[in-house]
C-alpha cells in the first residue's frame, strides 16, 4: 500500500496544492472529507484546517508572501500508512525584497486510500515525532 499511498499523495500536489483546489475531479476518491492539515508551528495562523478550510490556508499564504511556490522534492514512504513528502519553499515576505528558501517537511497519513492528516515542519524529527513515528 505504501507505493500506492506515494501516488494518491503525488496526485493531491499536482492536482490540489498546485491548483489550489479542493474540489479537483478525483479529489473525493483520495481525500478523506474528515482530512485536516497542520501548519508549521512557526507559521503566522492558525494550528489546523479542515479540508473546506483550506482556501482560507491559501489565502494567508497569499497575505504573507508574494511568489509563493512549494515543489516536492522527494516522497517516501514510512509504513503502511504515511508518505514523508521533502519539499523546497520558495517566497519573498509581502511588500519586501526578502526571499526566504528553506526546506519542509510534511508527513501524511492516509487510511484506505485516502489522505487523513498532514502535519508540516522544517525538521524532518518534529514532523515524525509529532505523528508519532519518531525515528
Amino acid at each position: 500500500m505504501s507505493e500506492a499511498n506515494v501516488e494518491i499523495v503525488r496526485w493531491l500536489y499536482e492536482e490540489g496544492h498546485a491548483k489550489r483546489t479542493v474540489d479537483a475531479p478525483g479529489a473525493e476518491d483520495r481525500v478523506a472529507p474528515d482530512y485536516v492539515f497542520h501548519s508549521r508551528p512557526d507559521f503566522p495562523s492558525r494550528p489546523a484546517y479542515r479540508l473546506d478550510q483550506l482556501p482560507e490556508f491559501w489565502a494567508d499564504l497569499d497575505a504573507t508572501f508574494d511568489d509563493y511556490s512549494l515543489t516536492p522534492l522527494s516522497y517516501e514512504p514510512i509504513g503502511p500508512a504515511h508518505v514523508l513528502v521533502t519539499m523546497e519553499q520558495a517566497a519573498r515576505l509581502r511588500g519586501s525584497d526578502q526571499r526566504l528558501s528553506e526546506l519542509v517537511y510534511m508527513l501524511w497519513h492516509l487510511t484506505d486510500g485516502k489522505a487523513k492528516e498532514t502535519w508540516t515542519s522544517t525538521v524532518r524529527e518534529q514532523v515524525l515525532e509529532v505523528a508519532g513515528l519518531s525515528e
